[in-house]
């Protein structure tokens, strides 16, 4: 087997050196154990601004350099390394210092124990320096992304995942920006390719973080739902339906209490929850239509 390690760099001075130093050691451990036939390493440098293309440089006999013009987006430089892999399988993570490099071997031996086409390394079940927030969130898009699909993963959007080189053709349309994680969850999810998750530790940030809970959230929220429309719409529109249906049943019971019988409605509260109840079942006949 023969394994390639990208490893996305948009301004991270403060941390690449040891991610790269800390990556160069797991790939001697890889090959002196003979896990590997062959281990090469993909740093991809997304327009950096400070001095991370300049240290990247340090390590250029030892690892392959992509320097990217201007900054792309986060997963516009993953698919970039992906697409110069030489490997059967590829490993990914970020190089903040978030994540635990010394687990990414066991990740990459655990895929091809149990024959899977990706793994996940989950930050929602050990060691976790996530602000409550956002461990929140992730939690809640893994609830929300399974009910959407017909699996089940609870971190759609880590960025420590190793995976098989044949999915790499499926990954070209997927966002550029930091939803490509979750995007990536929600396809392969729905195109039923066996995933699995290993729980691994995530650390503090080095360096200033590029996420903004708000605007990068709504678009992991997008992302999903996009993933969904395509794969999977008598779900999708089918549940929403339902909320509205059941918005207008609890309205119709509210005005029964409040009212005693119906003469004492108002055209005005017949109106709204009759219109309720038309785009609930809208909603669920589009989605039946859409599933053909």
């Amino acid at each position: 087997m023969r394994l390639s390690i990208v490893i996305p760099v948009y301004n991270e001075e403060q941390s690449i050196d040891l991610t790269i130093a800390e990556t160069l050691k797991q790939k001697r451990k890889l090959l002196q154990k003979k896990d590997f036939s062959f281990v090469e390493i993909i740093a991809v440098n997304d327009g950096s601004t400070d001095s991370s293309q300049k240290l990247l440089k340090k390590f250029e006999k030892e690892i392959k350099i992509i320097n990217l013009k201007q900054n792309s987006g986060y997963g516009a430089a993953l698919k970039k390394g992906f697409i110069e892999a030489k490997g059967d399988l590829i490993a990914f993570f970020d190089a903040d210092g978030t994540y635990p490099i010394s687990e990414m071997p066991l990740l990459a031996q655990k895929l091809v124990i149990e024959k899977a086409d990706m793994i996940i390394g989950s930050r929602l079940s050990r060691q976790n320096a996530m602000p409550s927030h956002r461990y929140y969130g992730n939690k809640f898009f893994g609830y929300f992304l399974s009910a959407l699909s017909n699996g089940s993963i609870s971190d759609t959007a880590s960025g420590m995942r190793v995976f098989r080189k044949k999915l790499v053709s499926s990954l070209a349309s997927l966002p550029n920006g930091l939803d490509f994680t979750p995007a990536m969850t929600s396809m392969l999810l729905h195109e039923n390719v066996k995933m699995i998750e290993h729980p691994i530790p995530y650390y503090k940030r080095v360096g200033a973080s590029k996420l903004n809970s708000l605007n990068h959230g709504m678009s992991f929220f997008i992302s999903i739902i996009n993933q969904a429309k395509l794969y999977n719409p008598l779900k999708l529109f089918g549940a929403i339906g339902a909320v509205f249906i059941i918005l207008a049943g609890i309205f119709f019971l509210q005005n029964i209490i409040a009212y005693q019988t119906l003469t004492d409605f108002s055209i005005r509260r017949i109106l709204f929850i009759l219109m309720f109840l038309l785009v609930g079942i809208n909603l669920i006949f589009f989605g039946f239509l859409a599933n053909f």
